[in-house]
């Protein structure tokens, strides 16, 4: 007698089970939160960075400030000429970029870029207004200053991303407090 060759049930059933398990891992790397999630890595990261500037600053007794570029952000150590950027691989205040769909906002802060200039003779009331309007790369300035006394200059910004419902806003205080809270809008 012949038997008949071909898959019993319950050796279907296993290959469904594995196709199952594969798929539902597929689903997971790719569910809705991954823009959410790289939101929050993205603001904990600004959050630690702006912690260690601010130590930087007390420890080596340098005034250190941030400036928003309009895709991201970097840092810049007051030195003998002016602001310098901080650069390099070596350093974890290396300029930033967004990921794409990220941009950050200013809500408030301390009008530093027009009032503050530590290299004029008597600070701002002696510097004269720069011939034009944009910071040229001699006179950058920060958009926020964190001091070396501890301080920082008060300021309130914001990070959000396209399609994503929550923001985290950041909030410094003149006593060197710097507070990041996530945000959601009302009835989400």
């Amino acid at each position: 007698m012949m038997r008949q060759r071909g898959f019993t049930l319950l050796e279907i059933l296993v290959v469904m089970f594995i196709i199952s398990i594969i798929v539902g891992f597929a689903v997971l790397s790719i569910d809705g939160r991954g823009g959410e999630d790289r939101l929050q890595r993205e603001a904990e990261r600004m959050d630690a960075l702006l912690s260690l500037a601010a130590d930087e600053a007390i420890l080596f007794g340098g005034q250190m400030g941030v400036d928003f570029t309009p895709d991201g952000y970097r840092f810049l150590r007051l030195q003998q000429e002016g602001w310098v950027p901080l650069a390099g691989g070596q350093t974890p205040l290396r300029p930033r970029e967004l990921p794409e769909g990220m941009r950050l906002r200013l809500l408030e802060a301390e009008s530093n870029k027009d009032r503050f200039d530590p290299l004029a003779p008597g600070g701002a009331e002696d510097n004269p207004a720069d011939e034009d309007d944009e910071d040229t790369e001699e006179r950058r300035r920060p958009d926020l200053l964190l001091l070396s006394s501890g301080e920082v200059s008060p300021f309130q910004f914001e990070l959000s991303s396209e399609n994503v419902a929550a923001r985290y806003l950041f909030e410094g205080k003149i006593t060197g407090e710097i507070e990041m809270r996530r945000e959601t809008p009302a009835g989400t």
